[in-house]
């Protein structure tokens, strides 16, 4: 499968995540009930959920949406990135700025998982009864990776750079 081909077809794909998020956060929202049941579910801290309130809710609900708001932005600069690519701009500036941007996406979704992870517990333990709220600090092997795989786009992009030069001057030659 060519260049032109895969890039197409993964220019198209990433749509789909981008649309699964944009659902989830207006259903979440909408649904603050349907939250709070997932909430119960994934939260690893005793919370005492008969002390915790809608504002509450609502407010660890948008804290929670903040590493998919950062990933859809890094998502919307992958496809960009992927357009150029199925038109054959492969060695150009601006597709190591999306990438660029892409990756920085990656490493702030990790380091906004961990952050989203503690104000969570802070929020909705807020009500708690003295010495007992919430700080729960959690470096999960997902945010690792995600960071990880951040650092390893930041890297294609350099490598990028240096190919658009070598692109270039490989121009003045011929």
């Amino acid at each position: 499968m060519s260049i032109q081909h895969l890039s197409k077809l993964l220019y198209w794909l990433l749509l789909s995540p981008i649309a699964g998020l944009l659902c989830m956060w207006g259903y979440f929202l909408a649904s603050i009930d349907s939250f709070q049941a997932l909430a119960k579910q994934e939260v690893a801290y005793a919370i005492q959920w008969h002390t915790v309130d809608a504002w509450q809710l609502y407010l660890t609900c948008v804290i929670a949406m903040i590493p998919s708001v950062i990933l859809v932005w890094g998502l919307f600069y992958l496809r960009k990135a992927f357009f150029a690519f199925q038109q054959n701009r492969i060695f150009e500036m601006t597709n190591v700025v999306h990438i660029k941007r892409f990756a920085i996406s990656l490493i702030l979704v990790a380091i906004a998982g961990t952050l989203a992870n503690i104000f969570a517990g802070l929020i909705l333990s807020i009500q708690h009864p003295s010495g007992q709220k919430i700080l729960s600090i959690q470096f999960k092997s997902y945010d690792l990776s995600t960071l990880l795989i951040g650092l390893v786009f930041w890297l294609i992009a350099k490598i990028l750079i240096q190919a658009n030069d070598i692109s270039k001057e490989n121009q003045s030659f011929v």
